[in-house]
C-alpha cells in the first residue's frame, strides 16, 4: 500500500481466506492511509497434491482466498471512485495460464486474480483507475522446490 509519493509505502498482512481478518486490514488501512493511492494484492496458497489425492480442504482454500482478495478491491475502489484515481495491481502467476502439476488450488487462485483484474479494470473509465496484474514466472524459493520453471507474462 503507497501513500502519496514515490518511496511511502507500508505492507500489511491478513487472512484473507477470514472475511473479518479483510475487514479488519480495511480499517487499519483507512486509519492509516486517509488517502490511499495503490493496492497490491500479493496472496498466494500453496496445497501441493495430485488431483486425485487431493483433500477437499485444500481445494476449499481457493474460494476463501478469492473471496478476500475481491472484497478488499471492492473496499478499495470504493475509495478510489470517491476521489477519481488510484491504482490495483494483482499479482499472479503464469501458472495461472499454464497450470501445474500437483498445484490445482494455487494455479486456480492465481486464474482467478485474472479475471479479478479484468473485469474491475473494464468497469472504471475515465476515472483514472487502472487494475492492473503482474504474472511472474518462477521463481526459486523454497515453496517452489521440485517445480520445473516457466517462463513469465505481463498484461493488464
Amino acid at each position: 500500500i503507497a501513500k502519496g509519493g514515490i518511496g511511502s509505502a507500508r505492507f500489511y498482512q491478513a487472512d484473507l481466506a477470514s472475511l473479518a481478518e479483510v475487514r479488519r486490514l480495511a480499517a487499519e488501512i483507512r486509519r492509516d492511509y486517509p488517502r490511499l493511492d495503490v493496492l497490491v494484492n500479493n496472496a498466494g496458497v500453496v496445497r501441493n497434491a495430485p488431483t486425485p489425492v487431493m483433500k477437499l480442504d485444500d481445494y476449499d482454500v481457493v474460494a476463501a482466498l478469492a473471496r478476500g482478495t475481491w472484497y478488499l478491491t471492492k473496499l478499495v475502489l470504493r475509495r478510489f471512485m470517491l476521489r477519481t484515481g488510484g491504482r490495483v495491481v494483482n499479482i499472479s502467476s503464469v501458472v495461472g495460464h499454464t497450470g501445474n502439476a500437483g498445484q490445482i488450488p494455487y494455479t486456480m487462485v492465481k486464474a482467478g486474480l485474472d479475471a479479478l483484474t479484468r473485469s474491475p479494470a473494464q468497469e472504471m473509465p475515465g476515472r483514472d483507475i487502472l487494475v492492473n496484474c503482474v504474472a511472474p514466472g518462477f521463481m526459486d524459493t523454497e515453496t517452489t522446490s521440485g517445480i520445473e520453471a516457466s517462463r513469465a507474462c505481463v498484461y493488464g
